[in-house]
């Protein structure tokens, strides 16, 4: 069995949970949500769907990832951006993978050489050859890897980083060819280039271990796609 973990906050305004739900609920899946407080009707909607979820207000993603593992029950477990959408396959090329965790190849919603240029980086050099791949290509993992990543201190961003930095402790990922179909909507709402010079400016504070949470309140200044910063 595949479960399914999708840590959720707000998710109506995006679009995105309308689609993937239902097609993840039709192939079989354990589906595990995390809700870190919704307001906007993300719950009620999940409700409609017959779908269980935990509620964990305020919670950061990280929690809201650590708590779905705890509750996966699946040989192999899927990390799900609320933003993504996989392909049908996925879970066919999940099963016969060798590889003991990975990730899905990424490609954003939104035609633009940036994001086209952002999509290859993110999949041929961060992710094949640096090994880490961020939660928008979905991660994979099997089970007996859980406990690893129970044992994360709980951080407000780049929790996907840490998680791919105790599971290269392990063993090297594997992409795998079935497209993560990912949310453009920072780009599209604080402009491709002003978003793209701020993701490399989160990137040089987190290495730099400035404080995570004025680096979170900054990266979702006006958005609150994750959680809310007011």
């Amino acid at each position: 069995m595949i479960s399914v973990v999708m840590p959720i906050f707000n998710e109506m305004q995006n679009g995105y949970i309308q689609r993937s739900l239902p097609l993840l609920k039709s192939l079989s899946c354990e589906l595990i949500l995390v809700d870190g407080g919704s307001t906007d009707g993300t719950t009620e909607f999940l409700d409609t769907l017959e779908l269980k979820y935990i509620s964990a207000p305020k919670s950061t993603r990280l929690k809201r990832l650590q708590l779905g593992l705890s509750a996966a029950q699946g040989e192999i477990i899927i990390l799900h951006h609320p933003r993504s959408i996989l392909e049908a396959r996925a879970l066919k090329e999940v099963l016969y993978t060798p590889a003991a965790w990975g990730a899905f190849t990424h490609k954003f919603d939104y035609q633009h050489p940036l994001l086209k240029f952002t999509s290859f980086y993110s999949n041929f050099i961060r992710g094949d050859l640096k090994h880490i791949f961020y939660l928008d290509h979905c991660l994979y993992l099997k089970s007996d890897l859980k406990e690893r990543l129970l044992s994360i201190k709980d951080c407000e961003i780049f929790e996907d980083t840490e998680i791919c930095k105790e599971l290269n402790k392990y063993a090297k990922p594997l992409r795998l060819k079935a497209i993560s179909y990912t949310s453009a909507v920072r780009f599209l709402k604080n402009g491709v280039i002003k978003q793209a010079i701020l993701n490399q400016k989160m990137k040089w504070l987190y290495y730099k271990n400035s404080n995570h949470k004025i680096m979170n309140k900054e990266y979702e200044k006006d958005l609150n796609l994750n959680n809310e910063t007011k």
